[in-house]
């Protein structure tokens, strides 16, 4: 049956999860492919280096997961009824060595295999990816039953972005083998490299240069704000009072106008009346 990226369905369909299954996976370009498969647990992490299965370790502990190169494929032999209950799920990767990306490849192949005949196949090209350098291709997990989902995306970051994203690191192998194949009676040529680190008392934070000059200016501008401040709230207050004060000298003029007003209307009347 031909899958796309996305589809999820139960195993026992199309397979039974207590036999033996084979997950086969190729891909095609001019790059170095790893391919590798590693188990997580219910927390999605992969708490148990011992069932991270690839070129460089080609069987979980009790060999319920076995890698094999067949001539630029790699099969991954599973044995899911074996599996410990810690393990609840199957993660199969694909990874380049070097440079490219998997935007450049020319095809990517999964299948999974019962009695060597192919029950689910899924095929992609370069097209249906970009600048990734690792992709998860294919899941297989427990949710009551075992179920498989076709992922097919992955990390720009390569390898070591999709180890972190499930809680693992990737290691480097050349300095173990360097150090391996050093003589016993080899003297290094500056004992003081391989003295033991001396742990240092915490030093205190110090601030930066430019921060001190910012509280500085801040210091300064402080003060001209508060002055500034105080300064509008005096202006407001005197135009306040000088609102008040224009009032009241209106209303005092008005009342003196009026005053001698009733003070000269008698005057006249009575000057008229002599006349």
């Amino acid at each position: 049956m031909n899958i796309q990226r996305g589809f999820r369905d139960k195993m026992e369909k199309y397979a039974d999860p207590n036999q033996e299954l084979c997950v086969e996976m190729q891909v095609g370009g001019n790059a170095v492919y790893d391919y590798c498969c590693f188990g997580v647990d219910a927390a999605g992490k992969l708490s148990d280096d011992r069932y991270m299965v690839f070129y460089n370790q080609v069987h979980s502990p009790q060999q319920e997961i076995t890698y094999v190169n067949d001539g630029g494929k790699a099969r991954f032999n599973i044995r899911l009824s074996q599996l410990p209950p810690a393990i609840q799920k199957l993660v199969f990767t694909v990874s380049i060595d070097g440079n490219g990306t998997m935007g450049q490849i020319t095809s990517h192949t999964l299948r999974i295999l019962k009695n060597q005949q192919a029950v689910v196949e899924m095929t992609l090209t370069g097209k249906d990816f970009q600048q990734e350098k690792a992709i998860i291709s294919l899941e297989i997990y427990r949710k009551d039953v075992w179920r498989f989902a076709a992922v097919a995306s992955g990390f720009n970051g390569g390898l070591g972005d999709l180890l972190r994203a499930y809680g693992g690191e990737e290691s480097d192998e050349e300095a173990p083998q360097a150090q391996a194949t050093a003589p016993a009676n080899h003297i290094p040529s500056n004992p003081a490299i391989h003295r033991p680190i001396r742990q240092c008392r915490p030093r205190m934070a110090i601030t930066p240069p430019h921060r001190i000059t910012r509280l500085l200016r801040m210091c300064r501008i402080l003060p001209l704000m508060r002055f500034l401040r105080h300064k509008a709230v005096c202006r407001r207050i005197w135009h306040r009072r000088q609102r008040i004060l224009c009032r009241h000298r209106r209303a005092v003029c008005r009342r003196i106008w009026h005053r001698r007003r009733r003070i000269l209307c008698p005057h006249r009347k009575a000057v008229c009346r002599r006349m």
